[in-house]
């Protein structure tokens, strides 16, 4: 499996669904991406990229699996006890709950500067290009 995280960090943010929102909102955005992109990071330094990506896309796959849903909703609301986990040490669980919260804290900052219905679609594209066969391209 590919590593989301990589998948995600070179994706393009130039594409239409942000042509609508102002140098602020996407100043914003860009924060979020950084934020989210480091969190991750921090957990590959505990947990080996082979045990965390599955983990990660799992998270991913549930944010994006219903394109009308709002995306930090749903993974606020994932359960993070499931198989996938039960073969690691506390240390690597705490770091992956950890994450979580990081990733949702960088979330809800980020509706603060940019409304939910649209941002939400945007961080569905990004969480969908870390779990896609192939990487996100810029709109020609």
């Amino acid at each position: 499996m590919m590593d989301p995280l990589s998948k995600i960090a070179t994706t393009s943010c130039e594409y239409p669904k942000i042509q609508a929102l102002t140098k602020e909102q996407r100043a914003a955005l860009h924060v979020f991406k950084h934020e989210f992109l480091a969190a991750g990071y921090r957990v590959y330094r505990i947990v080996p990229v082979k045990d965390a990506a599955p983990i990660f896309a799992d998270m991913f796959g549930a944010a994006v699996a219903d394109r009308s849903a709002e995306p930090m909703h749903k993974i606020a609301t994932t359960d993070c006890d499931y198989p996938k986990i039960e073969g690691l040490t506390k240390e690597q669980r705490a770091a992956l709950h950890v994450f979580k919260h990081e990733l949702l804290a960088a979330g809800f900052r980020l509706y603060q500067e940019v409304p939910v219905k649209l941002a939400a679609p945007i961080l569905i594209d990004m969480f969908g290009a870390g779990i896609a066969l192939e990487k996100i391209e810029a709109a020609a």
